[in-house]
């Protein structure tokens, strides 16, 4: 009688060993697949934040400097495109027309890359109100963008878990020569 209490404990404790160790390790596939997911939208927003960080302003027309310079950077609140040096299919440093866009898929919201042909889903949110915001130099907010220069930020508002905010750089600025240095003592 005391061998088969003890046969009875072990299974149970077994049991309840196994039942731990499934468990485990359900939760540490779905930490895995949360990780991963993570990393995916982080790769992403680093890609999209880049483009937007390496955007060209409009070059001056050589032939007619006085002439105005036809917009690089151009937004609406589901897409913007832009003259860039950052892209994900060509050489870095090799100016492109790059062209990222929000579009609803079914219950989803992907944030699509193209340039030259090439078309990536670099993401997909569950999120229906994703959108591109644009800050003017004045510090106003605007849903769309097409001025000579680019905007002062931009901002990819409810489709990752944060905003997503890229700064270009590249902003054409009147070239001010320095005075003329004092010679001597």
């Amino acid at each position: 009688m005391e061998v088969l209490i003890t046969l009875v404990i072990m299974a149970l404790v077994t049991g309840l060993l196994f039942e731990g160790i499934g468990g485990a390790a359900q939760m540490s596939l779905r930490l895995s697949d949360e990780a991963d997911r993570l990393d995916r939208n982080a790769l992403a927003a680093d890609w999209w934040r880049a483009s937007v960080v390496s955007a060209l302003p409009p070059a001056k027309d050589p032939q007619s400097p006085d002439a105005p310079r036809t917009p690089t950077f151009i937004g609406a609140v589901d897409a913007v495109s832009m003259e860039t040096v950052a892209t994900l299919h060509a050489r870095l440093g090799a100016p492109r027309l790059v062209r990222w866009t929000l579009a609803p898929v079914g219950s989803t919201t992907q944030l699509i890359y193209e340039a030259d042909g090439v078309r990536w889903t670099a993401a997909q949110t569950r999120k229906r109100n994703a959108r591109f915001v644009y800050r003017d130099v004045d510090g106003s907010w605007k849903d769309a963008w097409n001025q000579a220069d680019p905007p002062q930020l931009v901002t990819l508002e409810n489709f990752f878990d944060t905003p997503v905010v890229a700064h270009p750089r590249s902003r054409a600025v009147a070239f001010q020569p320095p005075e003329r240095p004092t010679v001597g003592l």
